[in-house]
């Protein structure tokens, strides 16, 4: 397990580089200077993951309650008092979420909103880029499951916005947040693995995740994903993939490969996972839906029209070659069909979270923690 994940931090690596390369905003004579920042930064946070982590795991051998409150309350102060300290930078996703919490304050339906004309002058303030759409334009609206706003709304509330104040307010004050509940749910399946550390390049590898600052919301992430390997997450399987199907849309081929799991194993019983996740997903997002139902499903379907912006592998190769983006979208359906009907013939569960990062293998505009979330993930679980 340990050279797989060897594997996949070179992969990580690779992919970040990758990215980093192809910024339009770098130019030759700093791109070198990106990578030192980088790797500085990475090193700095396995550092902190290693003591928080290693501080988690003395509360999980200590016997006494009092002790284990105190160990946990060390891990989660010294984080904060480190995520005090990062330059967080709000990308196009964060401030559009901002303008969509302001149209839901003022009774209006996000989903049925554009935000370009008050998106551009905000990243250029912040000195970010939009993503672009085959037709020139760029992408604003909001193109999120509710959960994605619900979940930020008390941050954005706090604070009135500003450019300095998304930056060095909400999104530290989410990152404290989420990093303390990914430290709660790591407690959780330290306590149930017979107290044992995770690897080196298990913690490599989330540290490569959590570095990924302009989307706090990976954290969140990372932390449904490993609470569904806990007591709680087996008990209680279906609300917390409903909660991830309501979240994120990164995390539907992860949702459906644990319902092809389930349906494998006892059709009856994946039948009703499939069931109950329907009902937490219309419950989260069912007043969106009813509001206007196309404007909903069909704020899903812009990642069909984005430019192409890809550092996945064969996603890049396959755009040199003339694919039309079409037969990628086609390939990435069938790839995760494919997967489904693979699962059966896969007796450990701690698989899945790796196997749903292989369809995103072939999109056209792909980042690095597509792919870095996953192989996180299944380090932590395996």
């Amino acid at each position: 397990m340990n050279r797989l994940n060897v594997v996949l931090i070179c992969l990580s690596l690779a992919i970040i580089m990758a990215k980093i390369a192809t910024d339009p905003l770098l130019v030759p004579r700093t791109l070198a200077l990106a990578y030192v920042i980088d790797f500085i930064y990475i090193v700095i946070f396995m550092l902190l993951l290693l003591l928080v982590l290693f501080i988690v795991q003395l509360a999980v051998v200590a016997r006494d309650t009092k002790m284990k409150v105190a160990f946990m309350a060390a891990a989660i102060l010294i984080s904060c008092l480190f995520i005090s300290q990062i330059s967080f930078s709000p990308d196009d996703e964060m401030v559009i979420s901002y303008f969509a919490y302001q149209s839901l304050a003022a009774g209006q339906n996000p989903y049925t909103q554009n935000y370009a004309t008050a998106l551009s002058p905000a990243l250029n303030a912040l000195a970010e880029r939009p993503t672009f759409m085959l037709n020139g334009s760029i992408v604003g609206t909001y193109t999120y499951p509710a959960l994605y706003l619900l979940v930020q709304i008390p941050f954005f509330a706090m604070f009135p916005f500003s450019q300095p104040n998304l930056a060095h307010l909400v999104m530290p004050a989410q990152y404290m947040e989420f990093f303390a509940l990914f430290l709660l749910a790591y407690y959780l399946l330290a306590s149930e693995r017979k107290n044992q550390m995770p690897t080196y390049s298990a913690i490599m590898l989330v540290c490569l995740a959590a570095l990924t600052f302009s989307s706090v919301i990976l954290l969140l992430m990372l932390t449904l994903i490993v609470l569904l390997f806990t007591d709680i997450g087996r008990k209680w399987t279906w609300l917390i993939l409903g909660i991830m199907a309501s979240l994120q849309q990164e995390l539907w081929v992860l949702v459906v490969l644990f319902i092809a799991f389930e349906l494998w194993a006892d059709w009856k019983r994946g039948l009703a996972l499939g069931l109950n996740i329907a009902i937490v997903f219309i419950a989260m997002n069912g007043i969106f839906i009813a509001m206007n139902p196309y404007a909903f499903f069909h704020s899903f379907l812009s990642v069909t029209t984005l430019q192409p912006d890809s550092i996945s592998i064969l996603g890049s190769v396959l755009l040199l070659l003339g694919t039309p983006l079409v037969v990628l979208s086609i390939l990435f359906l069938s790839t995760t069909i494919l997967l489904a009907i693979c699962v059966r013939y896969i007796g450990c569960r701690a698989y899945l979270p790796l196997l749903s990062a292989v369809p995103y293998l072939f999109i056209a505009h792909a980042t690095p923690i597509y792919y870095i979330l996953p192989f996180a993930a299944f380090a932590l679980v395996s």
